[in-house]
């Protein structure tokens, strides 16, 4: 029988074999996402591997042939692309929220300024928020 390994790697391929893991594999749940939104604002979140470093994990797993050893691959490869994933979403969060934040103090004839902080999840921004500058 063939094994993975003794089959040649087409380059073109890879591509798509890193497509298909991460669309039939990766699928972290709600409680996943939170742990690593959790994991990433500690005060010792872990170093985040490059998308090249997670492939190159993606294509060990792939390649081996035993399952104990590949489970364990899938479950770091799923752990780091949670991690990737959500410190992407977050720096795209923060842009907004700092974004929105001076927009608000623009209209704001306060003296103070309104800071916003969201350490709860990776919400963006709301769309139909209206300011109300009112003295009563």
């Amino acid at each position: 029988s063939t094994k993975v390994t003794d089959i040649p790697r087409d380059p073109k391929w890879v591509k798509v074999l890193h497509e298909a893991f991460q669309r039939e594999i990766f699928h972290p749940t709600e409680s996943d996402w939170q742990q690593a939104i959790s994991t990433l604002n500690s005060a010792k979140p872990p170093k985040l591997k490059s998308m090249k470093e997670i492939y190159d994990e993606m294509d060990k797993a792939l390649n081996n042939n035993a399952k104990v050893k590949f489970e364990s691959f899938v479950k770091g490869i799923v752990e780091q692309l949670t991690y990737k994933k959500c410190s992407d979403r977050r720096e795209i969060q923060l842009a907004e929220l700092r974004t929105w934040e001076r927009n608000i103090n623009k209209l704001c004839s306060d003296p103070a300024k309104i800071e916003v902080e969201n350490l709860v999840d990776y919400e963006l921004p709301p769309k139909d928020f209206r300011y109300i500058n009112a003295s009563f």
